[in-house]
């Protein structure tokens, strides 16, 4: 995979779920898009004490590739590939664990497949993000 190795993915991921990546890229040839075209996205992060589980802001590489994997999940879904779409959701998670998008989407996915415990689940998850969103504001309008 080019692109990726370098923001540690391999080691976050472990070798199992980098592989299925892996596989996931070139099905799709992820990165054959433009987005992967710019080598500054995944450039080293300047914090070095950079934390995967902080709230999914859209800021970091990290959160810039997890967002591409819920678009194209979520594409992918649309598209009729129930299957695929919910192992690249998964993966999203796995790099960006609060990532409440990708927990609705997932949740609808359940929902809609008659997987009431997992769409409650994910729904529960996501809900907690955003209060936990909500309260990191409230933190901050303190100071």
């Amino acid at each position: 995979m080019t692109g990726v190795q370098t923001c540690a993915l391999p080691i976050w991921l472990g070798l199992e779920k980098f592989e299925m990546l892996d596989s996931v890229a070139k099905k799709y040839k992820i990165f054959d898009q433009p987005l992967f075209k710019n080598p500054d996205i995944f450039e080293e992060e300047e914090n070095d004490e950079f934390d995967k589980n902080l709230v999914f802001d859209g800021t970091s590489r990290f959160n810039i590739f997890a967002g591409f994997l819920n678009s194209l999940g979520r594409q992918i879904i649309n598209q009729g590939d129930s299957n695929d779409g919910e192992i690249i959701l998964a993966l999203s998670l796995d790099i960006m664990p609060k990532n409440n998008i990708a927990h609705v989407i997932l949740a609808i996915l359940y929902s809609q497949n008659k997987q009431i415990e997992k769409s409650k689940k994910e729904a529960t998850i996501a809900l907690r993000v955003i209060e936990a969103l909500e309260r990191r504001e409230e933190a901050q309008d303190k100071f």
